[in-house]
């Protein structure tokens, strides 16, 4: 104990403080230690016990996590962590036999001295007297030298041996480096490939369903198609018929019906007040593709502006933890395919020695809850002077973005609804009108419910219940519809979502009342005027 007049605190039974023996004070933190870890049998019998524990092999668990105290790093990682770990074993160990070297070589010089000096001293004597004399001494000299040429020897060839296992390491490293760089741009060149091969068959089936639509409905029917068939046997003939016909109608040998005449007269102008009618529907399908592509563009230019933020964020709340964070921004074009295949990379490096990715086991407890707070707080980082959301939220962190839930009643037009679709127009007017979206004035915390995928609600029309429902319906749950929503539109603070209505869909006139309950507490309650 390091104040005067402590004791060692009584040591209780399991600790690993009950299990070892001290001869010398040790600080009061050592004891607390040894006190708080406890002593198991194995890891199960670990796992079923509250706090720090460690077994005989050495295998130990606190809040950081677990680890094996005799095992090192090189052993147990794998991927270029584990080249990393065996290069630095391999240096280590160097270091050690370059440290062991250093005495052994002093000793060396030391007795080369003793002997230069043993041989001046012969200068003056009879040398057979000296070496009579001196026998023993030389001979003591003679073994000593000889064992340590023997251990320097040795010492030499384990170093040659671990520089050689060294080179190798690097070697196989560098090359294995260089066969993932060649096969990443194979996958690359082949995906490339695929791609215009696969927009090549798309426009080959575009171009063949186009043929085929040209084609009247009738004359595609089996039996006329088997009946062509049996009369013209190939192609061939069914050209020169063609061509026949042709012939016989350019030289006017066709028998004429004033009343055909006429009717193929009423149908020509049909037909050319249809040609302008469907020239006017092309240009106007025209305008809304063209409509629809800058809005992609917009959008598409709204994300590659969101994720460079998002790297931004990730990578300033890394350097505010000590950590390099760095992430590859995807190539995002207006291409549904590209989207598809789009993802943010990020790579964490903790202590300069490798990076680890988003989903790489290699990182301890400790690290895996930093990246998910540099992941999460990111979302939530907008610009420097407020608060913000990122366009996309993931499923898992989706309930963190809502806290409360009410009723809300989507009422829809119908007259004017029906009268935009038989014009071919959005249905904006019959769903956005005053008083269209009326929405509870209180909330139900989401801490009431004990199960969201449970939760009873239903409307009233002048005390009849005309819906009633359940969120366990619903076809998504909540986060699933936020995770999705928040793919195309960005969320912020106070943002309402609708997630749908139950059957009983039905009108209403003026002075009927409605009231909303959730859960039996009305929470909702109009008069139509």
């Amino acid at each position: 104990i390091t104040a005067p007049g402590d004791t060692a605190p009584q040591a209780e039974a399991d600790t690993l403080l009950a299990n070892i023996r001290l001869d010398a004070k040790v600080p009061r933190w050592l004891l607390q230690q040894l006190q708080h870890l406890r002593c198991v049998d194995s890891p199960d019998a670990g796992s079923k016990t509250a706090g720090s524990w460690i077994t005989p092999q050495a295998y130990s668990f606190d809040g950081r996590g677990a680890r094996s105290l005799w095992v090192e790093p090189r052993d147990h990682q794998f991927g270029a962590a584990a080249l990393i770990a065996r290069r630095d074993a391999v240096e280590r160990d160097l270091r050690s036999l370059d440290a062991a070297l250093g005495p052994l070589g002093q000793e060396l010089r030391d007795i080369r001295l003793q002997i230069k000096d043993c041989q001046k001293s012969l200068a003056g004597h009879s040398a057979a007297q000296e070496l009579g004399q001196r026998n023993d001494e030389f001979s003591a000299a003679k073994q000593a030298r000889i064992a340590a040429s023997q251990h320097w020897q040795s010492l030499d060839t384990s170093y040659t041996d671990a520089k050689t296992r060294h080179q190798q390491t690097d070697t196989q490293y560098r090359q294995l480096e260089h066969n993932l760089r060649q096969k990443n741009q194979e996958a690359d060149r082949q995906a490339a490939e695929l791609l215009a091969t696969r927009k090549q068959h798309t426009a080959n089936i575009d171009t063949s369903n186009h043929r085929r639509r040209q084609i009247p409905a009738a004359w595609r029917a089996p039996h006329v198609v088997h009946a062509l068939v049996r009369t013209y046997q190939n192609d061939t003939q069914a050209r020169l018929r063609l061509q026949s016909v042709h012939e016989e109608l350019q030289l006017d040998t066709w028998e004429k019906d004033a009343t055909v005449e006429e009717r193929f007269r009423r149908m020509e102008v049909l037909v050319r007040e249809q040609g302008y009618s469907l020239g006017d529907h092309q240009a106007k399908n025209a305008q809304a593709g063209i409509a629809v592509h800058n809005a992609r563009e917009s959008y598409i230019e709204v994300l590659r502006s969101t994720v460079r933020r998002y790297r931004k964020n990730i990578q300033e709340l890394g350097e505010l933890a000590g950590v390099a964070v760095n992430a590859d921004l995807p190539v995002l074009e207006n291409n549904d395919t590209m989207l598809a295949q789009a993802g943010l990379k990020v790579h964490f490096n903790f202590d300069g020695k490798g990076s680890i990715g988003l989903n790489d086991g290699e990182a301890s407890g400790g690290q895996q809850v930093i990246k998910s707070l540099i992941l999460l707080v990111a979302l939530l980082k907008d610009d420097e002077t407020a608060s913000g959301g990122f366009v996309f939220i993931d499923e898992p962190f989706a309930h963190t973005y809502f806290d409360a839930i009410g009723l809300g009643i989507d009422f829809t037009a119908r007259d004017l609804q029906a009268e935009l679709k038989k014009k071919g127009l959005p249905w904006e007017l019959a769903k956005a009108f005053d008083g269209s979206a009326p929405i509870s004035p209180t909330f139900k915390p989401v801490a009431d419910f004990a199960d969201l995928a449970n939760i009873n609600f239903h409307l009233d029309v002048n005390g009849e219940t005309r819906q009633t429902g359940n969120s366990g319906l619903m076809l998504h749950p909540f986060a699933k519809i936020i995770s999705f929503v928040s793919k195309y539109i960005s969320l912020k603070m106070g943002d309402l979502i609708f997630t749908g209505t139950p059957a009983g869909v039905g009108p209403v006139k003026v002075g009927d009342q409605l009231t909303g309950y959730l859960e039996g507490v009305k929470l909702l309650e109009l008069n139509v005027r």
